[in-house]
């Protein structure tokens, strides 16, 4: 995701400095966990979803704290613009079709 911005960044910070575990956008219906703002809380939960084997991101989201307590999650919407710049880019031609977007 190399065109998110502060201005991305910035809420998601915000809402774990507010009290949320971890804050995510979801975009088209799909959560966007690696664009995320995660608190110390999720240690605990990252720990066992890789005890299960379990790899992905969004694994740790079932999780519980050090308290035992399901991890407070929120997830934002980021508006049209922010949504652009969530795009993943794992291709070059990913990031060609992002610049044409979103030029730097």
């Amino acid at each position: 995701m190399p065109l998110v911005t502060a201005a991305e960044l910035s809420p998601l910070l915000e809402a774990v400095a507010r009290g949320a575990d971890a804050a995510f956008y979801r975009v088209e219906g799909r959560d966007q966990p690696l664009c995320a703002a995660y608190s110390v809380r999720c240690v605990r939960a990252a720990h066992a979803a890789l005890e299960r084997g379990q790899r992905r991101v969004v694994a740790l989201l079932d999780g519980t704290g050090a308290d035992g307590r399901g991890l407070r999650v929120q997830r934002l919407d980021p508006g049209e613009k922010s949504a652009g710049r969530l795009m993943n880019v794992n291709a070059p031609e990913d990031y060609d079709r992002a610049r044409a977007i979103y030029p730097v």
